[in-house]
């Protein structure tokens, strides 16, 4: 159980990056304000992100780093007086467990290309390359608002049709 914390932890410190470039993130990836993110801001949004979670500087992320990320990220919200477990978590962890879908160790061994067990910033921000790619529709090298926009409307159809 605690082994799917942490790769379920490694795993949204991934995914992060696109939820950072929602509407209510946006300010903070889009670095040039021109109103779409490029892969070079989505990859230094991940790098800030690698550097924050990466507690003893060694270069690499561990499950156990990523754990400690995430327990003081929630720490920080409940001191701030926010939920600490937010809905969103709970209905994500509802999403991890059906059918079909990959276990957080098999996405977590899936970033480690070496096998190590551990990630390096470019294992790492090999999932900000691939979702990027995912999420840039017209393949113009930026993802817009309405691209995003299209990606949510395309997983709630799926995930509801």
């Amino acid at each position: 159980m605690r082994t799917k914390l942490l790769l379920a932890a490694a795993t949204a410190v991934l995914a992060a990056s696109v939820a950072a470039a929602a509407p209510g993130g946006r300010a903070k990836i889009d670095a040039d304000g021109d109103g779409a993110i490029s892969l070079a801001e989505m990859q230094a949004r991940t790098a800030e992100r690698f550097a924050r979670t990466d507690g003893d500087r060694d270069g690499f992320v561990t499950p156990a780093e990523i754990e400690a990320r995430h327990a003081a990220r929630k720490a920080a919200r409940a001191e701030r007086g926010e939920r600490a477990d937010r809905p969103r978590r709970e209905a994500r962890a509802d999403r991890a467990e059906r059918p079909g879908r990959a276990s957080p160790v098999d996405r977590f061994a899936r970033r480690d290309a070496d096998g190590d067990g551990r990630l390096s910033l470019a294992e790492f921000q090999a999932g900000t390359t691939e979702r990027f790619a995912r999420l840039d529709a017209d393949k113009d090298g930026s993802v817009t608002r309405e691209e995003m926009r299209g990606r949510r409307g395309a997983r709630r159809h799926k995930n509801h049709g």
